[in-house]
């Protein structure tokens, strides 16, 4: 959780608990981290969020649901039971939802009346991923932005993850003095 969100929610009130939940339920997701952040926004001299509020994202977000781990089933298909010796945490319950871009859309997809710019919800990557070739060949979000597994989420700030997915030709140029007009569009 970095400081833009940091700074939005320092001008919120402390007790303005289902306002702050419109900016942490993706960026800082666990009920903590909302017990913390409104403790600190009530002390006025508080203006960093140190601890698990300023964590963000943590693992428990996404696999933790009611005291119990949860993940993808193995690479092979194959499940460990919970308890199982030699696995992370003692194995987990697996599902498939973490394999699923669904399971992205949670924080990556805004509803059309949620906060939108001339008409187009601001985060707008699952419908935006529905209507890309990835989809259609079946290529979920986890196969690019968590490859081989890892939550690395790369995306638009990692050159090389762009150049992999994006080809940009240009057409239609033309020169007129100081003005060069082209049309760039992805193949």
């Amino acid at each position: 959780m970095g400081p833009g969100i940091i700074g939005q929610l320092m001008d919120m009130a402390p007790e303005a608990r289902a306002e702050h939940q419109a900016c942490i339920r993706c960026h800082a997701p666990l009920s903590e981290q909302a017990d913390s952040l409104a403790a600190s926004l009530g002390d006025a001299g508080s203006a960093a969020l140190p601890g698990l509020r300023a964590e963000g994202l943590v693992c428990a977000a996404c696999h933790v649901r009611q005291y119990r781990w949860y993940g993808p089933p193995r690479r092979d298909g194959s499940t460990a039971e919970p308890g199982t010796e030699g696995f992370p945490h003692g194995a987990w319950h697996s599902t498939a939802a973490f394999q699923s871009s669904r399971f992205c859309a949670a924080c990556h997809q805004f509803e059309p009346d949620q906060y939108a710019l001339n008409g187009k919800p601001i985060e707008n990557t699952f419908e935006e991923w529905k209507a890309s070739p990835y989809a259609e060949q079946g290529r979920g979000c986890q196969s690019c932005h968590m490859s081989d597994r890892r939550h690395l989420w790369r995306g638009i700030h990692d050159p090389d993850t762009v150049r992999s997915g994006v080809t940009i030709a240009v057409s239609d140029v033309a020169a007129a003095g100081r003005v060069l007009r082209a049309r760039f569009h992805n193949v």
